[in-house]
This record gives structure tokens, C-alpha cells and sequence, in this order.
């Protein structure tokens, strides 16, 4: 009995060895994820028809590291990510290992194959695997981390292609700005694909905007399409296409860039230029969207994803012949669904620019004929609802009405909703009836185009832009910078930091005690936003534990139970000084508690009649008007020139 007892006391040990080797070692993965604990694709696991079907797709596809190394592994980690929840184990190791042969310090492989072998329970492969990936971490792995954020960006949008949705975007957007540290292929590849996200969303942006000068109520979340904040991410999408025009040794990636930066202005053409986008470049003043396919075309004239583009352009624009010619051109060297779908969208262009006799001949039904040719060729490639509602169209054209009235019904049948208006499917749609005569159905058509219209404005663009990465060093340097004081230190970046990182707001004692204040109780009060947590808190303990000074910040010091607004005020008061630290606000985040802590620092500041406030920007943003007169301290990867930090201190210090 006492045999048994002792063997089952050391297996009790031998498990919370093994759960405390478990916890650190998730530590380290989820300080990053992986494609197997990524929650944005567990929606995707239980449904095994479409890994089904994606998994056929992509076998058959063929990549080349050397030419898109970050493309290549997304799609291998993608195929081992299908293949584990299609229960293929060994396909899903062989998947990630392949990626390793090429990358071998591919976050997101080591963390997926230390995740298979922890459920296997695979002790010493799992901790090979993790040990390696702990490696990775610790050090500044900049083009490591650069390609698993848009590795993990390439998974989710490729199970989203059909939504308006953007839950990617802030993991591209996080590797194109680490991709600024680095060199190669791969810098261009992060950067080309940011671009062609803020791209895909300014479509959405202008439908949104469109939809909504259509609708008779004032849209909920306006915010988020604002002609502010399209103009924004057009200039910051024409800046990273030119630079990928420019830095890049690919053809394919310079002649796409000068293709989209074209497209760009093409699709808000009376209010948009290359101009507008680079008013400090001369050479480019002069240039049109037409001016950007050509050199595309130039400078890759057999690409055939820069034929199709440029071709689908040319519908837009009215050159149907030579829209024609680069639409055959690229079917001719590669079937595919956007290429018929475009050629269809060029004919019934064609037979939409004739005038009310051309159209009543038989060229222009036989333009007709051919996009309905083209529409079910695309059909027959890949299901888009898209063509549904163009093919009932043509239909409707032809006057072959009970086909138009069936194809609406199914494009509308969908959750689809990326190009894909809906609004004017129904338009359509009660446009079919009323031609037979069904008056009430096409009111309850229109009545539905109405509801359809206000139910897509009242949701805004599906885009997480909070903040909460386990490592920011990406937005803040790692090292020390000559003549800057660091902020952040080494500690600050382990994954391990954000559970203990309030500790270091708690103060010296000697420091609250009232005899060695002045007048006011606290040296500054800090405001900032909840995603530049971090660090803040690092700022407030440098100042206080390094320069005596004592700070007021909310979630130490405003007390519990309280009322927020009310304790701002109270600790706008009792601070000697009011520092705001100001980074770019996410669309989907409301000024709310800024407006409110600027307005009562405002007052405050009038009230005392001294400069009160202290503006640092964190990182590159906008200054809100109410700061635009005062003295605004800019950081630089988080760090602040030394003459800064000691003109901070002084007026920090009271006394003086």
C-alpha cells in the first residue's frame, strides 16, 4: 500500500511538472498564436465542406519561395491548418516541417507544430519546438515577426474573401510597419498587401458613403466612412503602392503597384488624383489613372493579372476595344473567373453606352448574348453572387424576363456581401416586374432594396483594430537610441510582462506623503488611451522612481466605486500639470474620454492661466485643433530626445 501511495505522489508531482512545463510553454505561444489556437478560424473548423473544397484549391496551386517567400509559407501553413481538422496528422506535420526546409524560423510552423505534438502529448518533440520558438521571440526578429503577422492576416482573410469584413487588417497593417526595418522580397510582399487591404476597404468605404447619401436617416456609424477618413487610408494606400513601385525587384509587384495606384483615383475619379496623393513629387503631378495602367502595362505587358486589371479599367472608363483586347489577351493565357466576369461586365457596358436605336440591333443583343455567355463561364468557376445579379440583368435586357427574376432570387440568396450590391439587385429586380406589369411586387421590391440599404449602413466594416499585441516593439525600438531616453525596457516585451505590468504604478511611499508636495498633490496627470497601456505605465514609474516626481494615472490612482468623469475632474485639480499622450485613433474607437479630458484641461488651464497642458504624441497622428498652438514633443519609436525629457521634467517639477 505505501508502494502505491509513493507512486501515486510522484505521478501527482510528475503531472504539475509537466502542467507548469504546459503553462510556460503556452506562454510563449500565445504570446504570438498560432494557425491551431488562432480564434479568429475556429468559426472555420467545424465546417469541414469548405476545408474540403479549400483544400482541393490549394493543391492545386504552385508557389516559389525565392519569388513570394511570405506567400508561399502562408499557404503552406494554410494547407497543414485544413489538413489537421480534416484529421490528416501526418499531411498537417509534413505541411508545417515543409515550411521549416525553407523558413526555419517561421513563428507561425513552430508554434502549429508544437501545438500537435502538446496533443499528442509528445513531450520532447512539443518542447524542441517551443524551445526554438522562445529563441525567436526573445530576440528582435523583425522579418520573423513581420511575416507571421501577415501570415496570420493571409488566414483570415482567405476564409472572409466573400465579406465586407477586415478583421485582418491590423495584423497586415502590423507587418508592413515592422517591414520598415527590413529588407528583400518579403518587405515589398507585407507592403503590397496592406496597400491592396486599405484598397478592398475604400471600396467598401465609398459604397457605404454612397448608400448613405441615398438613405433618409443619418447612419449610425458615419464615423467610420467620413470623407475624412476615406481621404486618409487613400493617401496611405497611394504612399505604400508607389513604394513598392519604387524599392521592389519584382516586375509583378512594380507593375500591380502603378496598375492599383491608377485604380485608386479611378474609383472617386472627380474628387481624387495622383496628384492629390503626392503633392511633394513633380514628376508625378501630371499623371492620370490612364497613366498608371500604361506603365504598368509597360513595364509587365504579359502579366496576366496586370492584362485582366487593366482591362476591367478600361470598361470603366469607356475604351471598350481596348479593354476587349487585354480581357482575350489574358483569357487566352489563363482561364478565370474575374476574367469573364469583366469581359461580361465590357458587353453590357457596350450595350448601356449605345443609344435607344443602337440598342434595337442586332449587335448590341448579340453584346448581350456574349456577357450572358461569359456570366455562366464564370458561374461555372466559382459561385459569386455577383454574377447572379448581372446575369438577371442581361437577362432582363433581353427581355427573357422569367430567367432575369430567377438569377435575382439567388444572388440575393447569400451571405456574400464583398462587391456585391445588393441594394441594386433588388432595384433590379422590381425594374423586371414592373416591365410585367407585377406593380406590387416591384413596391415590395423597392420596399426591400430600402431595408436592405438601412440594415447595411447600420452595421459598420467588420475591422478590430484594438491594440493589445504582447509586443510592441515593432512600434518602439528595442535598443537605445543616441541622444534619446528609453521608455520601454528589455522586460517590458516578454509575453509574461502584461500580467505584472501594473506593479510598477505603485510609487515610492516616501513619495505621497503631503509635507514634500507643493500647492498641488500631484505633479501631472496622465491621460491616455487604453491600447498605449503599456507604455504609459513604463513613462509614469520612469518619472517617478528615476526624477521623484508623482504622477496621478486612472487605474491607480482614481478611486473605486466612483464615478469616472468626476475623478478626472478631481485629478485635473490636483496635478500641477495635465499630460495627454496622443497615437492614431482606430475608425471604430470614439474620441469619448480624450474629448472630455482635453475640454476640462481646456478649462482648467484658462482657469490658472499658465500652460497647463502637456501634449506627447507617441506615435505619428493627428494633433486635435484645441493643441494645435501649444508645444508638442514627439517621440521616436517610443523615445524621447533627451532635451525633450529634461525640459519635461523641469516643467513637471513644481517649484520651479
Amino acid at each position: 500500500m505505501g508502494s502505491l501511495n509513493y507512486c501515486d505522489g510522484h505521478q501527482t508531482i510528475r503531472r504539475r511538472e509537466y502542467h507548469g512545463i504546459m503553462a510556460s510553454g503556452y506562454d510563449v505561444i500565445e504570446s504570438f498564436g498560432c494557425h491551431l489556437s488562432w480564434t479568429e478560424l475556429r468559426p472555420v473548423v467545424a465546417d469541414r465542406q469548405t476545408l474540403s473544397r479549400e483544400e482541393g484549391i490549394l493543391a492545386r496551386e504552385e508557389w516559389d519561395f525565392s519569388d513570394r517567400p511570405t506567400y508561399y509559407t502562408a499557404i503552406k501553413n494554410l494547407q497543414g491548418f485544413i489538413a489537421y481538422h480534416l484529421n490528416k496528422h501526418d499531411q498537417a506535420l509534413g505541411s508545417f516541417r515543409d515550411v521549416l526546409k525553407n523558413d526555419e524560423n517561421n513563428i507561425n510552423a513552430l508554434g502549429n507544430l508544437a501545438f500537435i505534438h502538446e496533443r499528442l502529448f509528445e513531450i520532447d518533440e512539443r518542447n524542441q519546438y517551443w524551445d526554438k520558438l522562445k529563441r525567436v521571440l526573445d530576440r528582435a526578429s523583425y522579418e520573423e515577426r513581420a511575416r507571421a503577422y501577415a501570415d496570420k492576416a493571409h488566414a483570415i482573410r482567405y476564409f472572409e474573401q466573400f465579406k465586407r469584413c477586415f478583421r485582418y487588417m491590423r495584423f497586415i497593417e502590423r507587418a508592413a510597419t515592422i517591414g520598415r526595418k527590413c529588407d528583400g522580397p518579403q518587405r515589398a510582399e507585407w507592403f503590397f498587401d496592406y496597400a491592396l487591404a486599405l484598397y478592398r476597404r475604400d471600396v467598401q468605404m465609398l459604397y457605404l458613403r454612397k448608400l448613405a447619401k441615398e438613405a433618409d436617416f443619418a447612419p449610425e456609424h458615419s464615423e467610420c466612412y467620413s470623407d475624412d477618413k476615406i481621404r486618409e487610408g487613400f493617401l496611405k494606400a497611394c504612399r505604400f503602392f508607389l513604394d513598392v513601385a519604387r524599392t521592389s525587384t519584382s516586375r509583378d509587384y512594380q507593375a500591380l503597384s502603378w496598375v492599383f495606384l491608377g485604380i485608386l483615383v479611378n474609383h472617386d475619379p472627380k474628387h481624387r488624383s495622383i496628384a492629390m496623393a503626392f503633392p511633394d513629387e513633380p514628376d508625378l503631378q501630371h499623371l492620370t489613372a490612364g497613366d498608371c495602367y500604361e506603365r504598368g502595362l509597360e513595364i509587365h505587358p504579359e502579366h496576366v493579372i496586370v492584362l485582366r486589371r487593366v482591362g476591367s479599367e478600361y470598361v470603366k472608363l469607356g475604351r471598350f476595344s481596348e479593354a476587349k483586347f487585354l480581357l482575350d489577351k489574358s483569357l487566352d493565357m489563363l482561364t478565370s473567373q474575374f476574367g469573364y466576369r469583366h469581359r461580361a461586365l465590357m458587353f453590357l457596358g457596350m450595350f448601356e453606352a449605345a443609344d435607344d436605336e443602337d440598342r434595337r440591333t442586332g449587335q448590341a443583343r448579340q453584346w448581350l448574348r456574349e456577357a450572358v455567355k461569359d456570366l455562366h463561364k464564370a458561374l461555372e468557376m466559382k459561385e459569386f453572387h455577383a454574377d447572379y445579379s448581372d446575369l438577371g440583368y442581361a437577362y432582363f435586357l433581353l427581355g427573357e424576363t422569367d430567367k432575369a427574376l430567377v438569377k435575382f432570387e439567388r444572388a440575393t440568396n447569400s451571405e456574400q456581401d464583398d462587391y456585391f450590391d445588393t441594394v441594386l439587385t433588388h432595384q433590379r429586380w422590381a425594374q423586371c416586374l414592373e416591365s410585367k406589369h407585377q406593380r406590387e411586387g416591384s413596391l415590395l421590391q423597392l420596399e426591400e432594396a430600402r431595408k436592405v440599404r438601412g440594415k447595411i449602413l447600420e452595421t459598420p466594416l467588420e475591422e478590430d483594430q484594438s491594440d493589445f499585441f504582447s509586443d510592441d516593439f515593432d512600434h518602439y525600438s528595442t535598443k537605445e537610441k543616441p541622444g534619446f531616453v528609453r521608455i520601454l525596457q528589455d522586460y517590458h516585451f516578454w509575453a509574461a510582462y502584461s500580467r505584472r505590468r501594473t506593479s510598477e504604478l505603485n510609487p515610492p511611499e516616501a513619495l505621497d506623503t503631503p509635507h514634500i508636495r507643493t500647492r498641488y498633490r500631484y505633479d501631472f496627470f496622465v491621460f491616455h488611451a487604453e491600447r498605449d497601456s503599456r507604455w504609459t505605465v513604463a513613462f509614469v514609474h520612469k518619472l517617478e522612481s528615476e526624477h521623484g516626481l508623482l504622477g496621478s494615472i486612472q487605474r491607480r490612482d482614481f478611486e473605486v466605486g466612483r464615478d469616472v468623469s468626476s475623478e478626472m475632474i478631481r485629478c485635473l485639480r490636483e496635478s500641477y500639470r495635465f499630460i495627454i499622450i496622443l497615437t492614431p485613433r482606430p475608425p471604430t474607437v470614439s474620441l469619448g474620454w480624450e474629448s472630455f479630458a482635453i475640454n476640462q484641461a481646456v478649462m482648467e488651464g484658462s482657469r490658472r492661466g499658465e500652460e497647463y497642458m502637456v501634449p506627447i504624441k507617441l506615435r505619428d497622428c493627428s494633433v486635435p485643433d484645441v493643441l494645435q498652438t501649444l508645444t508638442v514633443r514627439e517621440c521616436e519609436e517610443g523615445q524621447l530626445l533627451k532635451k525633450h525629457w529634461n525640459e519635461l521634467v523641469q516643467k513637471l517639477t513644481q517649484g520651479r
